[in-house]
């Protein structure tokens, strides 16, 4: 296990769908957040109690398949894997994402 290994739990925000290399191993590209929010009880809208993290991950093989029955919108999610910051310059600005790469993960906890 990588010493950089971290657990993220959160919700997704699309359905996803498995795809298959040219090999024909099966991935599965997903991204959930992990922002906190209520219901305001008295205007009936949901309220952000804190920022937004984004996490994209990506699944592999037996696991991916299983997962992806369940990777639909608003699906509860939580990953553990290696931990792996980007960035990079778009229309000169810079940009900056983390990627999970899974060796563990389950939908609706």
């Amino acid at each position: 296990m990588s010493r950089n290994t971290i657990t993220a739990e959160g919700y997704l925000p699309d359905n996803f769908q498995i795809i298959y290399d040219q090999q024909g191993r099966p991935r599965l590209n997903l991204r959930f957040s992990n922002q906190k929010s209520h219901k305001d009880e008295q205007t009936q809208q949901w309220v952000n109690d804190s920022e937004a993290i984004w996490f994209g991950v990506t699944i592999w093989g037996a696991e991916a398949e299983a997962l992806a029955e369940k990777a639909l919108k608003g699906a509860r999610i939580k990953a553990s894997g290696q931990l792996i910051a980007r960035a990079y310059t778009k229309d000169g600005e810079p940009v900056s994402y983390t990627h999970l790469r899974a060796h563990e993960t389950k939908a609706n906890l």
